[in-house]
């Protein structure tokens, strides 16, 4: 805890599996460019197209990934949970956000700073690795997810 009663940073991020091939002086790195942010069920965490800087992960609570249907609500495509990614494409430079986020339970976020993060990567290769592997881990299960999802759809429509 840190004076303020809240965790410390980077004690919260080395209980998260997607940063424990990080070593110490890394985790300080990262934890000097994360805050905790919370949520309450049903906010928007950012929009489609955002201009959007901080990558997250959750902590607790569920969010939901949805793009927009005109005339419609959001199409829901994935649910995340604790330790899972959101927002990673504000490590890319101008690259806007690519879904909908919303909790849909109170959920308590860590949010990275992207183009800190990307300093850092910049800075020390050997930590770059390790993220941009563990962002591609995350890129290749959501196409998994989807390719599943397009599957199911294109298997129930009548031929």
């Amino acid at each position: 805890m840190n004076p303020n009663g809240d965790p410390d940073p980077a004690a919260v991020i080395r209980e998260l599996k997607v940063f424990q091939s990080l070593g110490g002086p890394q985790v300080e790195a990262l934890a000097g460019i994360c805050r905790e942010v919370r949520y309450p069920a049903g906010s928007v965490i950012f929009r489609e197209g955002d201009a959007g800087a901080d990558i997250y992960v959750v902590l607790e609570g569920r969010v939901a990934l949805g793009v927009a249907i005109p005339g419609g609500p959001d199409m829901r495509f994935l649910s995340l949970g604790p330790g899972d990614f959101l927002g990673w494409s504000a490590f890319l430079p101008r690259k806007p956000k690519m879904s909908n986020a919303r909790a849909t339970e109170p959920a308590r976020l860590l949010s990275i700073d992207g183009a800190k993060l990307r300093s850092l990567c910049d800075q020390d290769h050997d930590m770059g690795y390790r993220v941009v592997l563990e962002i591609l881990s995350a890129v290749s299960s959501r196409l998994q997810a989807t390719r599943l999802q397009l599957i199911d759809m294109y298997r129930a429509e009548p031929r």
